[in-house]
């Protein structure tokens, strides 16, 4: 989970921090997700976990260097946003009504006298 919010370097490391924080975000997401999935759809967490723990063995026993761990993370950053997305709710948002029309105005009496059709003009 590092670069922690409160460790302090380069601009470059503050910038990474913006990864983070989307991280922290997807993993919240994730949390939900598994919760919500872990009767109804066991096999696709399986798929999921497939890649992402021994990814994230990988990731961890073996980088050590902050630089690499922002660039390397990605991939599971990537895997676990998909996961992340079965915690959204299924239904469609409520689409807002429209407005009703407003009646339409009545006709006003014409103060010209009525245009001469052709048969009154023979």
């Amino acid at each position: 989970f590092a670069p922690f919010p409160w460790q302090m370097g380069s601009l470059g490391f503050q910038i990474g921090k913006i990864d983070t924080l989307f991280w922290y975000y997807v993993f919240y997401r994730m949390v939900i997700a598994i919760r919500l999935q872990w009767r109804k759809h066991f096999g696709l967490l399986l798929v999921f976990a497939v890649f992402i723990l021994p990814m994230v063995i990988v990731y961890a026993t073996t980088i050590y260097n902050i630089g690499l761990v922002v660039r390397q993370r990605l991939s599971i950053v990537i895997i676990a946003s998909l996961l992340a997305t079965l915690s959204w709710p299924k239904e469609p948002l409520p689409v807002a009504k429209k407005a009703p029309e407003p009646p339409p105005e009545p006709e006003l009496p014409s103060t010209f006298p009525p245009d001469p059709t052709p048969e009154a003009a023979e």
